[in-house]
This record gives C-alpha cells, structure tokens and sequence, in this order.
C-alpha cells in the first residue's frame, strides 16, 4: 500500500514537466504526507490542471467524507476499472498523484524500519490515481470536496524487498495517455503501465519519527546509513 509519500517539488517545476496550468499558488512541501489531507494532482478536462485533493477517494454517493474516512486511499490496478464503485472514475476521472517519493515499512526483529523511495537521481514521480468529487449540505454549507486514491500494483525492486504492493508510477512517456479522456479503457491503458519500463528507484533507511503524522520536516527523509537498495 501507500499511506505516506513526500512531495516537495516546486508547484511551477511540476506544471512545467507535466505541461499543466496551476490553481494553486504553491505546493506546501511535504516530509509526511497523510490520508485525509490536501495533496496536488494533475487531471485534464478542457486543459490539464494542477491543484489539490483530498488523499482518500470519497465517491460521489458516500454519506460523507467523515463515514469514508480513510478506507479508500488505495486501490488495487488490477480490479478497479471493474468495480462497480470506482469503474467510472477509472475510465473517465483518472489524475497524476504529484509526488517525489514515497514510505514503506520493513519488519526487522521486534520493531518496523521505515524506508523512504524515490528515483535515482531524485525529481517528480507520479502515482496513477482516480478521483471524484463528493457534495454535501445545504444552502450556504453545501460543500464540494474533491478527493483521489493512489491505485497500487506488484511491487519491482527495490519495494519487493519490503512489501508486497506498491504505488503504480505512471512513467512520462505514459503520463498523456493516462490522463487522456479519449483513453476509456482503463484496463488497457493499466496494462499499459505495467508492462513498461519501470521508473528506477532507490531506498534507504530514515528515521522512525515518519510513524508519526504529528511529524512533517525534512529530517523525516535524511537517510540513517550509507546503504541504498536499488
């Protein structure tokens, strides 16, 4: 799975890669990002945007964003496009999850090590992701909220070494395809994905402090030791 990921990446470095018109100011760095918080995504509808979302998919006929708390902030990619819940935003609300990487816990005697991937060399990944928008209230109170998930997928190395899933990592030549509303078959263009080279990333070791959201700095992804998994 994936439940906490970093994004520290400048709001105008990440429209500029992903050729993307910002309605946002700026991309608050993030060292511990969270369900149920704000995080930015890219979609495309009549121009590709960047802005942000709740992390934690509230679908449209939820009672409330309180009752789904944070049971969706994963999907697996393998059955999404056929649930019935969530098969239309996967043919036709799918969103770049702008990240730079990502945290997994690896079971090591009597305690979890946490590690933190990102590409090698660093830079901007993106997590294949479907969103939604719920709204609620009435009158003045309606809100209008919306919301995304990471879908997740068989893990490549260096994450098989710590779980057995893994956010799937939209490459940039697959970036126009993903996002594409002309690009219904959601299932296809997942295969897609999964069949491409992956992005090659790098692990290490970081400080357990990351086990707590309360935790938000860059001391959270300084890694321990001078080994790298790869």
């Amino acid at each position: 799975m994936c439940g906490r990921y970093t994004v520290a990446i400048q709001a105008q470095e990440a429209a500029d890669e992903l050729r993307a018109v910002l309605t946002i100011d700026a991309i608050e760095p993030r060292f511990n990002l969270a369900p149920t918080e704000d995080a930015p995504i890219a979609i495309e509808r009549e121009e590709r945007r960047i802005g942000l979302a709740r992390f934690g998919l509230v679908p449209a006929e939820s009672e409330s964003p309180k009752a789904a708390g944070a049971r969706w902030i994963n999907l697996r990619a393998e059955g999404v496009a056929t649930q019935r819940a969530f098969a239309e935003s996967a043919s036709r609300r799918r969103c770049l999850v702008i990240a730079d990487g990502f945290y997994e816990w690896k079971r090591e005697g009597t305690k979890k090590q946490p590690y933190h991937f990102r590409p090698v060399g660093g830079g901007l990944i993106t997590f294949a992701g479907i969103w939604d928008i719920w709204q609620g209230g009435v009158g003045d109170e309606t809100k209008r909220i919306p919301s995304f998930a990471i879908l997740t997928t068989k893990p490549i190395a260096p994450v098989a070494d710590i779980h057995d899933r893994m956010p799937m990592i939209v490459p940039p030549a697959l970036r126009d395809r993903w996002l594409s509303p002309d690009e219904q078959d959601a299932r296809e263009v997942i295969r897609a994905i999964q069949r491409a080279e992956p992005v090659a990333l790098e692990a290490f070791k970081v400080s357990t402090k990351v086990g707590s959201v309360a935790n938000d700095d860059p001391s959270l992804i300084v890694p321990l030791d001078d080994e790298r998994l790869r």
